[in-house]
């Protein structure tokens, strides 16, 4: 290889765990095999520090610090926390979502997944987790009855999910997705918040209220009139989870919603999911980052192989660390 300096912006943004560890090996054996000068930029560290040599903190358009590994590990290594919520107290018999045996095959035969035995109560906080192709998306698929499922059923809010009343049953559900470009397309904050709210019987004033009290919620309070893309990465996130919210959902589905956001944004974003979950909004959560998993879930599901292979309280995670590192979902010693 003869480019003497590699550039590298985000490059694992979107890979889980064990892939981004094999790219940073790659990059580490280029850097010490070939003498490839490398530059990776990050929102959030991670398994780059094992390779990396220094590491250099950008703040509001300025260097902040340029530190050896070892000492920016010392100065902003993250602490285990828990701003994970508690459990309200429900009537147990009360399944928002309940997969029995619920499998999907493509056509082809290819697998999505294989039979899924799977539930969330109201007030429920859960974390998908596993590598790409473990069959998390065709879980979501069947959630959503974006796919019927192949053999079981799927219920949601105590209803088997058909095609007959599949739309009525998403419109008591908030998507929350990885982009959030994806599901904005008004030209101001305001109108992005309040956009579902006009096919609804309130008056003006009860619609400037809940505009009023999600803005504050979300923390784009003031921001009313400034147009979309003008808002950072992470404001764009909140905002799409304010026009989610507004509309008063009993279930979340957040695939990857911190994907691309800084730590300071995606601490943001989860401490708010956490809030909804403690007034009894139910959260599914789709991330590949196992550290906000466990600080803000109560529940980790792990998919392996097109089927659900651990199901743990996120509380007792290190009960399960051999196990992950089993699945590849840790290297050890990593978490």
């Amino acid at each position: 290889m003869k480019t003497p300096i590699l550039l590298l912006d985000q490059p694992t943004a979107e890979l889980d765990p064990k892939t981004s560890s094999e790219l940073y090996r790659h990059l580490g054996r280029l850097n010490r095999e070939k003498k490839v000068t490398t530059l990776v930029v990050m929102d959030k560290s991670g398994a780059v520090l094992k390779d990396a040599h220094r590491v250099l903190v950008m703040e509001a358009g300025m260097v902040k610090d340029f530190l050896p590994v070892g000492e920016y590990q010392k100065k902003y290594g993250c602490r285990k926390t828990n701003r994970r919520a508690k459990p309200i107290q429900v009537d147990e018999r009360l399944d928002v979502i309940k997969l029995s045996g619920a499998s999907h095959t493509y056509k082809g035969g290819i697998t999505g997944c294989q039979p899924l035995n799977f539930s969330l109560k109201k007030g429920d906080f859960t974390a998908v987790i596993g590598q790409n192709g473990s069959g998390k998306s065709t879980m979501l698929k069947l959630i959503e009855g974006l796919v019927k499922p192949t053999s079981g059923s799927v219920e949601l809010f105590g209803t088997p999910v058909t095609k007959k009343n599949v739309g009525e049953l998403r419109r008591r559900i908030g998507f929350l997705f990885q982009n959030p470009d994806d599901q904005i397309f008004c030209s101001s904050v305001r109108d992005e918040i309040s956009y579902v709210l006009k096919n609804k019987n309130l008056s003006a004033q009860q619609i400037e209220e809940k505009i009023q009290e999600t803005l504050v919620l979300v923390g784009l309070k003031g921001l009313d009139e400034i147009h979309p893309q003008r808002l950072s990465r992470g404001q764009r996130q909140l905002l799409a989870l304010g026009s989610v919210v507004i509309n008063d959902p009993e279930l979340i589905i957040a695939d990857e919603p911190t994907s691309g956001l800084n730590s300071a944004q995606s601490q943001v974003v989860m401490e708010k999911l956490a809030h909804l979950s403690s007034q009894g909004v139910t959260i599914l959560l789709v991330t590949h980052d196992l550290t906000e998993a466990r600080d803000f879930a109560n529940r980790i599901v792990v998919m392996h192989n097109h089927q659900l292979a651990l199901e743990f309280k996120a509380e007792k995670i290190d009960n399960y660390l051999n196990e992950l590192v089993r699945l590849e979902l840790i290297e050890g010693g990593d978490f």
